[in-house]
């Protein structure tokens, strides 16, 4: 009985880097696909003897391998797969979001955003809750103001 093999593929980046790796008892290649191995088996692996179904990025989704194609040769098209350097992972990932604004950062930027839309005029209820928060001393306020915000503190004892 004649034995049965599955090819092997890997689809790159523009860059060499390899972003993927399967076998045709899977999926199909497509024009961009490059044959690596021609006598595997069902489960992919970069070469003969590897790792089935390795992983082909780091946990940021930076690709593991690039394909050189000097290194490839008829009688093993893997040994173009080289591991590339944590140099040139590290290049690849992702910048990190800002970090979240704190709790005060976000009071501070709504403080503004009503501060802006009245004008610099709040409404009173606004500074008694800046009073209670300690960012406003009631004696900094004009005395028509200050009244306002004490009605305002009262009704909330």
């Amino acid at each position: 009985m004649e034995k049965f093999y599955n090819n092997h593929y890997i689809e790159i980046e523009p860059n060499g880097n390899i972003i993927r790796g399967f076998s045709d008892a899977f999926q199909q290649p497509n024009g961009h696909s490059i044959l690596i191995n021609d006598r595997g088996g069902y489960q992919f692996r970069l070469s003969p003897d590897g790792e089935e179904n390795p992983p082909m990025h780091d946990g940021n989704g930076a690709p593991l391998y690039r394909w050189d194609v000097s290194l490839s040769t008829k009688a093993g098209p893997w040994r173009g797969i080289v591991k590339r350097t944590q140099a040139e992972i590290d290049a690849d990932a992702p910048t990190p979001s800002p970090p979240m604004p704190t709790l005060e950062e976000r009071v501070r930027a709504c403080e503004e955003t009503i501060l802006g839309m009245t004008g610099g005029n709040a409404p009173t209820g606004f500074t008694a809750i800046q009073v209670q928060m300690g960012k406003v001393d009631m004696q900094s306020l004009p005395a028509r103001v200050r009244k306002e915000v004490e009605k305002e503190l009262t009704a909330y004892a």
